[in-house]
């Protein structure tokens, strides 16, 4: 359940952050109000996945997934260009990730 917890705070701070691009600028305030709630739900899951987890394992988590998730959205929805330093660098944070959800403890 605890990873439950995590990875729908981390979808819905990624659904969130797009939806502050459709927003264009807050000028769209349905996105922009959309967004917010996402958001105020992102933050009360990522407070029960805090308590099965530990600090160090969740934020780390929460930050790079949503990051390289954005990242993704923007290359293929956006057409934000993507170079293999962004790619390579993007892999680095997955293996850390990895590494990070491998520790023992909570």
């Amino acid at each position: 359940m605890k990873w439950i917890y995590l990875l729908s705070s981390i979808l819905l701070e990624v659904t969130a952050t797009t939806l502050l691009k459709v927003s264009a600028g807050n000028t769209k305030w349905g996105f922009t109000i959309l967004s917010m709630l996402l958001y105020v739900v992102c933050f009360w899951l990522m407070g029960y996945a805090m308590k099965l987890f530990s600090l160090s394992i969740v934020y780390p988590i929460w930050a790079s997934l949503g990051m390289v998730a954005t990242a993704i959205i923007g290359f293929i929805f956006y057409k934000e260009p993507i170079t293999g330093l962004k790619i390579v660098s993007m892999l680095v944070i997955f293996i850390g990730v990895i590494g990070l959800s491998w520790q023992p403890g909570k």
